[in-house]
């Protein structure tokens, strides 16, 4: 007490007591700043799932503790299935961490960071005193003598199962002194939840169709109070039952529109989108799509989307989720994976793939994204956007031709004159940049030639002003060639397919027959195309070099063999006729149950179809983000 308080004291002078007076005071306004102060940097999001990296429980104030101990129970495990764990030589043995324990002891937490095991409910309830702290501040990885993890458990009045018991007693609201002093008839949790149910419907419905929610003016007199509480009245029209329950008819402290409610059933339907996915990977392999852009609020955020096989045999994209970055260097984008991928249970030793736009922070050579993956996970093969590449080739051949290139020179220029008048930018790497800058040019030209002819006239400096006459000049003068029309160019390029088309079924032993014949006129050896090549040097199987740790070396031998019968499965079986793509084939795979008796041809096939191809699907999560997150 005699922190906060200053004892009583008979006789003060007045001057003495309101000092007394002002330090009390300051002392107390000072524990009131630091308790606000520990609420406001508590942030349910910057909980760390890996134990290894969290504080101990007791550094949280004691106000906000119990909201921290049912975050961190709400938060889940951190059980990373699948994950390489790595051996460290124990008496003269190499043991690690086994995945088959998580399903044997459930409280079992696991540290990548550090390769260690921590027990969740110790960490949350456990006493400073007795039992000890090899699972809650010391460390556990003696992988040798799985009997400690037992012996951690035992009997029924031991610290742990005090620990869990506290655990189990924090997450049943039922017992929760708020809820016994707010208990409610069962009348009202119908109610409740008839309302709840009603609001979820149509956040959902809004988040399939990628609609905005909130309404710029939601007041009673506004016409259109937004998507979610218009929708709510359309919906509470028709169905009486809702009617009742809703708006007017609802509690005002419960109308369950407001927006921290409903920020929070978006929550709960990302959570439950996400886990439904987890769970539909599975262990399997996967690959990852990311690409950073900024939103409306110039914040830059980076989007995750995986590409796994699921088990019909179907090639899935599915977003994992954006995450806002402080800025987008390398080990930033690299720091808010590992964040995403121990969240969500997922080690970096499944990752198969990755694919990006080519931007010099993700797909450089030494410190970017891709190099800082392939130095934990060299089987995870970087693949360059393919559509990415096709722009770049398109770019490369337009800027070949003289007058496409003069013509976007010239409308470069023309964007660094007049920046305020919305003149998109081309970039090289942006879809429709360029057919963007030429139509928004069109449109103002007249406006454009206007402008040019007030600089020319009032420039600043002279060479301003050449620079606006030249411009002029080359706009009102510019000819396009006219030599072929477009009509004649579209002819030609048809042509052109059709002859390459007709050298390829027909022409190619033609082709052959004049080679053949002048090499024999010049005396040079011409080859048996019949022949098998054998390489020099020492042979290599593709599977061997690219997926080292997806076959051993008795699945390598045993995957020619079944090779051989997969080619003579689909040359005879039906059911492989006619398929379109190697997709189909795995799923006809896992049809006909022909993937049980080829495994190791299946993988392989599953490990192609993983591989990122484009990051078309990354491009459309930002494009949703901007019309959810939209200026209102």
């Amino acid at each position: 007490m005699e922190r906060f308080f200053q004892p009583k004291q008979k006789s003060i002078p007045s001057s003495n007591c309101a000092s007394s007076l002002a330090t009390t005071s300051s002392r107390v306004l000072e524990l009131l700043n630091s308790t606000k102060k520990s609420r406001a940097q508590f942030n349910v999001d910057d909980l760390i799932s890996d134990l290894g990296k969290r504080p101990p429980i007791e550094s949280y104030d004691p106000n906000i503790r119990d909201d921290v101990t049912m975050a961190y129970l709400q938060k889940g495990s951190c059980q990373p299935h699948g994950h390489d764990f790595p051996r460290r030589r124990i008496e003269n043995d190499n043991r690690c961490f086994r995945n088959e324990w998580f399903s044997e002891f459930y409280w079992l937490k696991y540290s990548i960071e550090n390769d260690v095991a921590y027990c969740l409910h110790c960490y949350l309830f456990k006493p400073d005193r007795g039992g000890g702290h090899i699972f809650t501040k010391t460390d556990f990885r003696d992988w040798k003598h799985k009997s400690t993890l037992k012996d951690h458990v035992g009997l029924i009045d031991s610290a742990h199962n005090q620990a869990f018991a506290k655990c189990t007693n924090l997450m049943n609201q039922n017992q929760s002194i708020s809820h016994v002093i707010s208990s409610q008839s069962s009348s009202q949790q119908k109610n409740y939840r008839t309302r709840l149910i009603a609001v979820l419907d149509c956040t959902r419905f809004l988040l399939m169709q990628g609609l905005s929610s909130r309404g710029h003016d939601e007041s009673k007199e506004s016409l259109n109070k937004g998507n979610l509480i218009e929708l709510l009245n359309w919906y509470a029209i028709r169905r009486k039952k809702i009617n009742e329950v809703l708006f007017s008819n609802a509690p005002g402290n419960d109308q369950m529109t407001s927006p921290s409610i409903h920020k929070d059933l978006v929550n709960c339907c990302a959570v439950e989108t996400t886990g439904s996915m987890i769970n539909e990977m599975g262990d399997s392999l996967f690959s990852i799509l990311v690409d950073e852009s900024r939103d409306n609020s110039i914040k830059e955020q980076v989007a995750v989307v995986l590409r796994f096989v699921d088990k019909s045999g179907q090639v899935k994209e599915r977003l994992l989720g954006i995450c806002h970055i402080a800025d987008t260097c390398a080990q930033s984008l690299k720091d808010a994976i590992d964040a995403m991928f121990s969240t969500h249970g997922l080690s970096i030793s499944s990752l198969r793939g990755q694919g990006y736009d080519g931007a010099s922070n993700m797909s450089g050579e030494f410190n970017d994204l891709k190099a800082l993956i392939l130095r934990e996970n060299p089987c995870a093969m970087y693949v360059h956007c393919f559509a990415h590449q096709l722009q770049l080739v398109v770019v490369s051949v337009a800027h070949r031709n003289v007058m496409l290139s003069d013509l976007f020179n010239m409308l470069a220029i023309s964007v660094n004159l007049f920046q305020e008048m919305s003149l998109a930018r081309p970039g090289d790497t942006r879809w429709g940049s360029h057919l963007k800058t030429v139509t928004r040019f069109i449109s103002m030209f007249n406006a454009t030639i206007d402008v040019l002819e007030n600089i020319s006239e009032d420039g600043i400096s002279l060479q301003q002003k050449s620079m606006a006459i030249r411009q002029m000049d080359i706009m009102q003068d510019f000819q396009f060639k006219k030599d072929q029309d477009i009509q004649n160019a579209m002819r030609l390029l048809k042509l052109c397919k059709y002859a390459l088309q007709n050298m390829r079924d027909n022409g190619w032993d033609t082709l052959l027959s004049k080679v053949i014949q002048f090499c024999v006129d010049r005396h040079i050896s011409v080859p048996n195309m019949d022949d098998i090549v054998i390489s020099k040097g020492r042979p290599r199987r593709a599977s061997q070099q690219l997926y080292p740790m997806d076959f051993n070396s008795e699945e390598l031998l045993l995957l020619r063999p079944q090779l051989d019968k997969f080619l003579m499965l689909v040359r005879m079986d039906e059911a492989f006729f006619n398929l379109k793509s190697i997709s189909c084939v795995a799923q006809k795979l896992v049809e006909t149950r022909s993937s049980c008796y080829s495994p190791l041809v299946y993988r392989l096939i599953t490990l192609v179809l993983i591989l990122p191809v484009v990051t078309a699907s990354v491009e459309r999560v930002f494009s949703a983000m901007n019309l959810i997150k939209n200026d209102l």
